[in-house]
This record gives structure tokens, sequence and C-alpha cells, in this order.
């Protein structure tokens, strides 16, 4: 089985006039997510072997930021050119089907719109562009790299910076459509005519009924989420406690002659 972890750039500078795109840095937000997202993947127990990596600035911050929290040199990154460059899937995919055999597990770090086009190239099943920072797994159950082609991977881990706030910002955009449906719905039996000049306020209802719902969700899941990291917590600390024997000293017992003589 070989496993590619393919890996967005941080939050980088913006562009600006006289400053070469190749050296724009990470900015104070692309470090926080570039540390954030690390840990997120290290929680999946996977493991990279090697790290590969384009040589602009904010791909190669990335990944220095991923290899610290690895324990893997940033003096072993590999930089590709090719991955800065304008590069095509099959590009991409000459490059991992060079990869050492003897390796399992091999992460890149590089540039969009490359990085989306290629995860949705060996997998069928991806939908989603890369964000700044993202992070997709996919695994592939063959032998060799060069047996990699399009469409046969699986993504195992997909994830990005506030991916919770774009999941419970569409959420709540289609409760609140259903909310205010269904009211005008309600209404519209009372007096059609009074429902449709106040449909405004209905609006308004349904906005905030809907963002008090969502409110109330986060804050359940966020405890929720915490009570599973304590538990999880309380049952890696029982696994290592280890019951240790209590010695028993042993008593030595007289006969009847013994103690007489020492009584005397």
């Amino acid at each position: 089985m070989k496993q590619l972890i393919i890996v967005r750039h941080a939050k980088a500078m913006k562009r600006k006039e006289g400053l070469p795109d190749f050296v724009r840095s990470l900015t104070k937000k692309g470090v926080k997510q570039a540390k954030n997202m690390v840990k997120k993947l290290k929680k999946q127990r996977i493991i990279p072997e090697v790290f590969i990596s384009s040589p602009a600035n904010r791909a190669l911050e990335t990944a220095q930021y991923f290899a610290k929290e690895f324990n893997f040199s940033g003096k072993k990154i590999i930089l590709k050119d090719e991955l800065y460059g304008p590069l095509s899937e099959q590009d991409f995919l000459t490059i991992v089907k060079e990869l050492n055999n003897n390796l399992g597990s091999v992460i890149f770090f590089g540039h969009d719109p490359v990085i989306s086009s290629f995860v949705k190239f060996l997998t069928k099943d991806m939908k989603e562009d890369m964000p700044t920072c993202s992070i997709a797994v996919i695994v592939f159950k063959k032998e060799t790299w060069k047996e990699i082609a399009k469409g046969q991977g699986e993504i195992t881990f997909f994830d990005y910076p506030r991916r919770n706030a774009k999941h419970y910002a569409e959420l709540k955009s289609t409760v609140e459509l259903e909310v205010f449906n269904q009211l005008m719905t309600i209404f519209k039996k009372v007096d059609p005519q009074v429902t449709q000049i106040n449909e405004k306020s209905v609006k308004t209802w349904a906005k905030e009924t809907s963002g008090k719902f969502i409110d109330m969700l986060r804050l359940f899941k966020k405890k929720e989420n915490r009570k599973n990291k304590i538990s999880g917590k309380i049952m890696q600390k029982k696994e290592k406690i280890v019951e240790k024997p209590i010695p028993i000293q042993a008593k030595t017992i007289q006969t009847t002659g013994e103690q007489e003589k020492s009584q005397t």
C-alpha cells in the first residue's frame, strides 16, 4: 500500500508590486494554520517518511513547520522546482511514479490550482478544492509507485482551517430556508394576505431562529468533544497503569518447643 499526503501552502502575504511571487512568506495567520493543521494530521497516526516541497518560500515554510512537528530535519526536505512552475496532473504523476518503492508514505507541499486538480485527478470522490493549508491523505492499494494511475486513490483524511465554520454556515443557510418555508406555509393557511405583507418579518424570524439553533448545536458539539477527549485521556492513563504486586513479608512460625526455649 502507498500513501500520498498532499498539502497546499498556508496563508501567505499578498502580492505586492516589486515583490517577486517566489519570496512571499507566510503571514502570522498562515503560521498558525500550519501549526494547527500538522497537529490534526499527527492525530491520524500518519508518519511521512519523506518531505517534498516547492522551493517557493510559502510552500517551504509550511513544510518546515510540518517537519518540525514530526521531528524531521528541515535540511532533509527535498525541493522540486517543478512543483512551483506550471504543472499538469500528468507531470505531477510522473514525479510520484519516480519515488523510491521502499517508501510507503510521502508528503508534498505545493500550490493551487495544480494541488486541487491533482487530488481530484487521483481520486473519484473528491469534489472540493484545496483551500490554504488544506491536507488530503490518499491511499493506493498498490505495491509500487509506478502502478499509481488516475482515479485509483481513496481519500482517507481531508481537512482545512475553519472547515467546521464553513460546515455550520452551510447548515445555517439550509435550516433558515426550511424554517422560512414552513412558517410561510403555516401563516398562509391562517391569512395569506397578512403573511404576504409581512414576508420580510418572517425571513427575519427564520434567520434569528436558525442562528440560535446553530449556536446551540455548536456549543453542544463542543462540550461533547471535550467529554470525549477527557474520557480518552482517562482510558490512556488506565492502560498505562501497571499493577505492582504487594510484597508479603514471610513470618517464621515457631513450634511449641522453640517457644519454650525462647522463654527460658
